[in-house]
Formats: structure tokens, C-alpha cells, sequence
């Protein structure tokens, strides 16, 4: 049988690719046959776009099926959980020692230790805690945010600045910022 291949675009989605296909299809007067995030979907004359993707999802939805009976998967999830239970008691280590981190130089070490844990669904964090604590040691909310590149070269400066940062968003990109300043 005589098919033509539609090859979707990077940062198509499956919509797109559905209703070019299903063009390519009856413009070309023949199936079409498309490889979409690795599955293979093929699109005959009475197709629609809506049929596509229940196409693409079905296979997807057996993909996945075939994958968590998979021994891989039960090794990942044994893995993750592994995970999940040491980087809970590696946040929970470092909340016992929260109360004795005073220096800027403290805070930014024990802060590149928790920020991405706490990036973690899995872990139980009390940023509460860890928010009333950088408070309470006169740190503010989005400090030093928006002053001039010199401004920054000050270790103290860009520290406020950081740990500002961490209390607004925690996120991990603070990790790398706290490698800046440890150049300083």
C-alpha cells in the first residue's frame, strides 16, 4: 500500500501534527504514517484529527502500562523511594540544625543544602520555619533586589541578596548564585 511519512516539527504538538497529517492524507490521497515522541501513528482517509490523537494516546496509555510492569520501573521505584527516604533525612538533619546557623557564611552553606531538597515534592519541608528563622536574623524578602552589578561584588551585599532570594522563591538556581559568592 502506497504511504506517505509526515515528520513533525520540534515543539509540535500532537494536535498539529494530527491535523497536518490528516491534511497530508487527503491531499496526497494516501495513508500517512507519522512518528510522534516515538510512537508510530498511522492515518488513514476517514481519519479526523480527533481520532489521531485517541490513536497516540491509546498508545501512549499501553506504552506506559507495558513500562510499569517493566522490571526497569520496579527498579525505579525502588530507587525513588530510596531517594525520597534519604533526602527526608538529610532535611530533617538539617532542620535540627537551624538554630545554630547564625554568620552569612552558615546560612549560605546550610541554605546550598536545603534549597533543593525542598525542590522535592516528596520531601515534608517547613520553609515556615526556615522563613521566621532568616527573619528573625534581620533578613528580608527579595533584599538588595534590582541594585547595579558593582553592588553585587560586596559579599555581604550579594549574601542579603541571595538568601532575600531564597525566602521569595526557593529555588534551586540559589545553589548556583551561592557558588558566586563563594568566589567572592
Amino acid at each position: 500500500m502506497k504511504y506517505k511519512t509526515y515528520t513533525p516539527t520540534w515543539g509540535e504538538n500532537i494536535l498539529h501534527a494530527a491535523e497536518k497529517a490528516v491534511k497530508t492524507c487527503k491531499d496526497e490521497c494516501c495513508e500517512v504514517r507519522s512518528n510522534f515522541n516515538g510512537i508510530e501513528i498511522i492515518v488513514g482517509k476517514n481519519d479526523q484529527p480527533s481520532d489521531v490523537i485517541k490513536q497516540y494516546n491509546d498508545k501512549l496509555d499501553d506504552r506506559q502500562k507495558a513500562y510499569e510492569k517493566s522490571p526497569e520501573y520496579k527498579q525505579h521505584q525502588i530507587d525513588a523511594e530510596i531517594r525520597r527516604k534519604n533526602n527526608q533525612e538529610s532535611h530533617d538533619k538539617l532542620m535540627e540544625s537551624l538554630g545554630g546557623i547564625e554568620t552569612e557564611s552558615d546560612i549560605l552553606d546550610w541554605l546550598y543544602e536545603y534549597v533543593p531538597l525542598v525542590d522535592n515534592i516528596y520531601v515534608k519541608s517547613d520553609r515556615p520555619k526556615v522563613y521566621q528563622h532568616l527573619s528573625d536574623l534581620g533578613y528580608i524578602e527579595s533584599d538588595n533586589l534590582g541594585e547595579d552589578k558593582e553592588f553585587y561584588k560586596n559579599k555581604t551585599n550579594f549574601a542579603r541578596y541571595i538568601i532575600g532570594q531564597v525566602m521569595n522563591c526557593w529555588h534551586p538556581c540559589a545553589t548556583g548564585f551561592i557558588e558566586k559568592y563563594r568566589k567572592l
